[in-house]
């Protein structure tokens, strides 16, 4: 339960202060003290001063809760604003809304592959195959034209066609360390073999 002390000024969505106590240790005791949260109000129902209930429900990034009732109403009287969608109400409309958008999805997806049927589909609709989707966004996974060099794309120093990177030259430093390792390493198994 808290109280809505900004509204208006973000689409569908309020600040609620919530009531809570802070504990100071050096006086051994609980002091009043309030957080605020942003709160997804669906239908912008409610206006600064009302009292409402909230429930958990992740609208967006910042956004972990939403209004389930309005408890007081501050000023206009809840008759006269539109009213907040029930938790069922509210669960139908994300799951119709979601249902939807991966239908068109799977429709874009099938239209970009040939099938008649699926263009067919998103003309009824009154989509074209590429409305509101981004440039560079699909499925993911390595394509045989985007590997470098396939497409005439002028290569990295170093690289091979298909992407691969080329040897380059061998250190003489790593060159001689390895010589050195080496020369320790037999120098350790002939010490074993003296030792026995």
């Amino acid at each position: 339960v808290g109280v809505v002390v900004s509204a208006g000024k973000m689409d569908r969505t309020v600040k609620v202060r919530l009531p809570s106590q802070k504990w100071n240790n050096y006086l051994r005791k609980h002091f009043k003290d309030h957080s605020d949260h942003l709160v997804h109000d669906p239908n912008s129902s409610l206006n600064i001063g009302d009292v409402v209930a909230l429930r958990p429900f992740r609208a967006a990034k910042h956004v972990r809760h939403v209004v389930s009732e309005i408890l007081v109403p501050f000023g206009t009287p809840i008759t006269e604003r539109p009213p907040v969608p029930s938790e069922e109400e509210s669960q139908a409309s994300y799951i119709a809304k979601r249902q939807s958008k991966l239908e068109r999805r799977s429709l874009r997806r099938a239209a970009a592959q040939g099938s008649e049927s699926a263009i067919e589909k998103l003309q009824a609709l009154e989509i074209e195959a590429g409305q509101g989707v981004a440039a560079g966004k699909g499925e993911k996974g390595a394509r045989k034209a985007g590997l470098m060099g396939n497409k005439g794309q002028k290569l990295p120093k170093g690289v091979l066609p298909g992407g691969k990177h080329a040897v380059g030259k061998i250190d003489e430093r790593a060159k001689h360390n390895k010589e050195q390792a080496m020369k320790r390493n037999e120098k350790a198994e002939s010490n074993l073999l003296e030792a026995k």
